[in-house]
């Protein structure tokens, strides 16, 4: 049986931006990879959109088409909630609803944003706790045990943001790179995103030992590693 992650996103964008290289990565070595995108960040997201003098219902196609299309490209299968964005509502029935989705796909892991406060957009924070308190919902349901880990924010020096875990997204980086191009409402984030990968990446090659790392994106921990008798390498 396959292994399972689940990414939880609150606009099209911000999977590809942030995870993208670690979702084909896992595709790659046989993983099914499901996206829950919330919203099509039809306003808080797409200013870039507006000047062409599209409408909103217009607007959410185009995000959903872009989405769509950066899923593809990475192996992954996408599903969208269709909530409005900015801000977020994730009210109980909405997080009752994640909960449901959670437990209906069994993921080994969960990919989703930060709970840190976000001063760019706070539907990232909002989507990382609700995703949270679904997935406490889902435990006390009986939900196998999934490690949760956290995007890295546009602004981390911003957000309290903390990296506890580096992939190395080296191999699989030329599939992020045809992510990110799906992204044409958002194509000046592309330059931002693929500098924040180098940059993580020097920190893997020069203090974490892999020397042939050249691109990574990090996550933030949201429960402990629990090993026992051995320290987790």
């Amino acid at each position: 049986m396959k292994q399972k992650m689940l990414v939880i996103s609150a606009h099209p964008g911000d999977f590809v931006w942030r995870s993208a290289g670690t979702i084909a990565k896992y595709v790659s070595d046989g993983w099914q990879v499901r996206i829950i995108c919330l919203s099509y960040g039809a306003r808080g997201e797409s200013a870039a959109f507006y000047k062409t003098g599209g409408d909103y219902a217009a607007c959410c196609e185009v995000r959903k088409a872009e989405a769509a299309g950066a899923a593809e490209a990475l192996g992954a299968e996408i599903c969208f909630s269709g909530y409005e964005d900015f801000c977020l509502d994730m009210s109980p029935e909405r997080i009752r609803k994640l909960a449901e989705d959670i437990l209906a796909f069994e993921p080994d892991i969960i990919l989703t944003h930060d709970t840190g406060k976000d001063r760019v957009n706070p539907d990232h924070m909002i989507t990382g706790r609700a995703v949270l308190e679904a997935y406490e919902t889902a435990a006390e349901s009986g939900m196998k045990y999934a490690p949760v880990f956290g995007f890295e924010p546009m602004n981390p020096e911003l957000c309290g943001y903390k990296a506890d875990v580096y992939i190395d997204i080296t191999e699989v980086w030329d599939q992020k790179v045809k992510a990110m191009e799906c992204m044409q409402t958002q194509k000046k984030s592309r330059a931002a995103y693929e500098e924040k990968a180098v940059f993580r990446a020097s920190y893997a090659a020069g203090r974490g030992g892999n020397k042939g790392c050249r691109y990574a994106e990090t996550f933030s921990r949201f429960f402990p590693i629990c090993e026992f008798d051995d320290f987790a390498v």
